[in-house]
């Protein structure tokens, strides 16, 4: 069934909307992460959850600019820039990554000091 004038569709039950984080969200590194370079990405360890994490290559790039200096609009135009890449499709990607991390505690957004 097609939605009215001005409607917008619903969404299927078939598509999972994926978790973001709002542009402005400045992501930090949790001190209590502990992380090893595997040459293949990066191995995150949380010790408050007792969880290990293992970041793929671009994932890992994301992880080590949470650094609670910029944010993530400004992380995404600054890889956009670096890479050649639409600044668009890099902030869409950005907003799911730092949103996974926020989720499972690696990060919180320094302007609250807490995850979102």
């Amino acid at each position: 069934m097609e939605p009215f004038a001005g409607e917008q569709p619903i969404p299927s039950v078939d598509e999972p909307t994926t978790p973001r984080v709002p542009l402005s969200y400045v992501p930090r590194q949790r001190s209590a992460v502990l992380e090893m370079d595997m040459g293949d990405g990066v191995v995150l360890y949380d010790d408050a959850s007792s969880l290990v994490h293992h970041l793929s290559p671009s994932a890992s790039i994301v992880w080590q600019l949470c650094q609670g200096e910029a944010s993530v609009d400004e992380l995404a135009a600054d890889i956009a820039d670096a890479y050649g890449l639409k600044s668009s499709e890099v902030e869409e990607q950005m907003t799911a990554t730092i949103a996974e991390f926020d989720a499972t505690g690696l990060v919180e957004d320094v302007r609250s000091g807490t995850r979102t």
